[in-house]
């Protein structure tokens, strides 16, 4: 019955029915988070016919100041308090994914018109924070490296280090992508670790799966410094030996 559906059963029937099928696996379970941990307890409990663009708009605004959840709390209550107090609000990009949740979802109530209007439309979001990415330095680098020098994951780190991989695509690469002759590697594919969403006691809480990246722009060839190279070609002999 539309007329008495809330919000939250409706961000249900969204998320399983109409995103679920469409969307790569980890980008789910973001939108699964997103739901659970934020936007139900926000606007979960107003009528879908009845929520309105003050409501969502109230519901960014004190996101804006919401800190972060930590992973897990000290036991000491006064430890877990100064843990909490530590935490930085949400980022704009956080509140932005929300949005983009809530707008997908009353967009399709539009569609089938469950709603008159989409009041997402006439909200303002956070506007996006460009912020300047933490690196290491040339002597950090050449410090870390010199200190890892017999590591197993030595090749691992100096590989991502020279090229700029994401981990998730390091973990991917296959020999068959690895050029040494003309000095490149091919990204095709990266590994994601996503929810199995198992009952309690009935299998593993994560797997991990292997997927094309999202954009075109992901998939691309990067040359290999000729370090890098030389340590490649190492490994793939040590490899051959102990095969």
């Amino acid at each position: 019955d539309d007329d008495r559906m809330m919000f939250a059963k409706w961000l249900d029937i969204w998320l399983e029915e109409y995103s679920r099928p469409v969307v790569r696996p980890s980008t789910y379970d973001s939108y699964k988070y997103l739901i659970e941990t934020h936007i139900k307890p926000g606007l979960g409990g107003f009528l879908l016919k009845e929520l309105q663009a003050f409501h969502i708009q109230q519901f960014y605004n004190k996101k804006l100041v919401t800190k972060r959840k930590p992973r897990s709390l000290p036991k000491d209550k006064k430890k877990a308090e100064e843990l909490i107090e530590k935490m930085p609000t949400l980022s704009p990009a956080t509140i932005r994914h929300m949005h983009i949740v809530i707008n997908q979802a009353l967009k399709q109530a539009l569609k089938e018109g469950r709603i008159l209007r989409n009041p997402a439309e006439a909200t303002s979001p956070p506007k996006l924070i460009k912020q300047e990415a933490a690196y290491l330095n040339v002597e950090e680098i050449n410090s870390f490296l010199d200190k890892i020098k017999s590591d197993p994951w030595y090749v691992a780190f100096l590989t991502t280090i020279g090229t700029g991989v994401r981990v998730g695509e390091l973990v991917a690469l296959k020999w068959k992508n690895v050029n040494l002759d003309e000095s490149y590697i091919d990204i095709k594919e990266a590994v994601y670790r996503v929810k199995t969403y198992a009952e309690k006691g009935k299998g593993p809480k994560t797997k991990e799966i292997v997927q094309a990246p999202k954009t075109d722009k992901g998939r691309r060839r990067i040359p290999l410094p000729g370090d890098v190279e030389a340590e490649l070609r190492k490994l793939k002999v040590k490899q051959a030996k102990e095969k």
